[in-house]
């Protein structure tokens, strides 16, 4: 499932409050409630994963998850239920998993089965 503009922009403001003077309580409500600590550990069950998460800078929970030669990239939204899977390409330069792509099925499949959107 591919998420709005809209959908994003709603989910923003309702996290922010406001975008003139922002309340960034959410990130530690979301922090300390843990909304993907189901979603991580079905992942934990065929890919390694570190967590990246910078509270002081990120606004999502930032994982790599790796399998043998693949590594690829998460972010999940601390303001809804929205998702990014990359990996980096030989450029250096992410290169964004969706829905149809072969590669990552499994990860893009179980972020489906969570009700993510990417």
């Amino acid at each position: 499932m591919k998420a709005s503009k809209t959908e994003i922009d709603s989910a923003i403001l309702k996290a922010y409050g406001s975008y003139d003077n922002p309340d960034l309580s959410f990130i530690n409500k979301a922090f300390t409630k843990k909304p993907y600590q189901e979603l991580i550990e079905k992942l934990s069950d065929q890919y390694s994963i570190k967590d990246y998460t910078d509270l002081n800078y990120d606004r999502s929970f930032d994982y790599d998850l790796s399998k043998g030669d693949h590594g690829y990239g998460l972010k999940l939204s601390m303001v809804g239920k929205f998702a990014l899977l990359f990996k980096l390409n030989e450029h250096n330069k992410w290169d964004v998993l969706t829905e149809g792509r072969k590669e990552a099925s499994d990860i893009i499949s179980i972020l489906k089965s969570m009700i993510l959107k990417l």
